[in-house]
């Protein structure tokens, strides 16, 4: 129950049991929320500033301060949780998972033994699946839909197997391998990052892998190493912005991550047997 809740949106989607909810509600007087859930409630705040905040589960975590955006909710099914909060309009994303979610998923009988209550945790992982999902249950074409459902199972998996006390034991399916819904959301995560610096343990966490054997599943999902997958999408969009645009060379190797003009050209003349500067007169001649 949600005690003097003003929604200004709310929308999502339901798949075998599990629900997705995308809402955004107006917080502008004291908002309590109070909750005894009979399932699994995973929340991240994703947009809006809260002046006061101040949440707690039954005998468990006090979370006391404003959350930062990112920072995560995990309310195990049947636990009493509340919160009070005031600010302006706020956006949060929540994935209901039922108790016996990783049964309905794989048709298999998974013992999933207690999750505990986890108040403000950062997860890239859920993160990153649960802003694509907020832009998912925005569309209805059958490809979203789809790969909207893959990214539940992955999510779900990572949970239950991250969070539940016997976490450790869970093994569903080959964990060492990168599924398509993962290799999508690598690839989104690389491409929006592309100015920046990259490190491999940032892309082995969002799969919950340690580097050595994502290395290693990177490589057969991809048929490279991580490291030469970014450089060629760099000069991949270098060479996109060297036709389409009339910025310098050295704005453009800023813009795709290399450090410099130099550095920029070294590597695209390897990787096209040409210069930039060649490259984008040869397009316009």
């Amino acid at each position: 129950m949600i005690a003097g809740r003003k929604a200004l949106d709310s929308h999502g989607f339901r798949w075998r049991g599990i629900e997705f909810v995308l809402a955004t509600e107006d917080i502008r007087e004291l908002t309590t929320w109070q909750l005894k859930p009979d399932f699994h409630s995973l929340v991240v705040h994703l947009d809006g500033t809260l002046a006061t905040f101040e949440s707690e589960v039954e005998n468990g975590p006090v979370k006391i301060g404003p959350p930062r955006i990112g920072e995560i909710w995990i309310v195990p099914a049947a636990a009493t949780y509340a919160a009070k909060a005031r600010g302006a309009a706020v956006r949060y994303a929540e994935m209901r998972l039922p108790p016996d979610a990783m049964s309905r998923l794989t048709g298999q009988a998974v013992s999933i033994e207690e999750i505990p209550p986890l108040l403000g945790i950062r997860d890239e992982l859920i993160i990153a699946c649960m802003r694509r999902l907020a832009d998912l249950s925005e569309r209805t074409d059958d490809v979203s839909t789809m790969f909207g459902e893959h990214l539940v199972a992955a999510l779900c998996h990572h949970v239950f197997a991250t969070y539940s006390a016997g976490g450790e034991a869970l093994e569903i399916g080959d964990a060492s391998a990168i599924s398509p819904a993962m290799a999508a959301l690598l690839r989104e995560y690389i491409q929006d990052r592309l100015n920046k610096r990259i490190r491999l343990e940032e892309l082995a966490s969002l799969t919950g892998m340690a580097p050595k054997p994502f290395l290693k599943a990177f490589r057969r999902a991809f048929g490279t190493t991580p490291g030469q997958y970014v450089i060629d999408k760099r000069v991949e969009n270098a060479r996109a912005l060297l036709a389409d645009t009339s910025l310098t060379i050295t704005e453009i190797a800023l813009m795709t991550g290399f450090s410099h003009h130099a550095h920029l050209t070294r590597t695209f003349s390897g990787r096209l047997g040409t210069p930039p500067s060649r490259y984008r007169h040869l397009l316009r001649s």
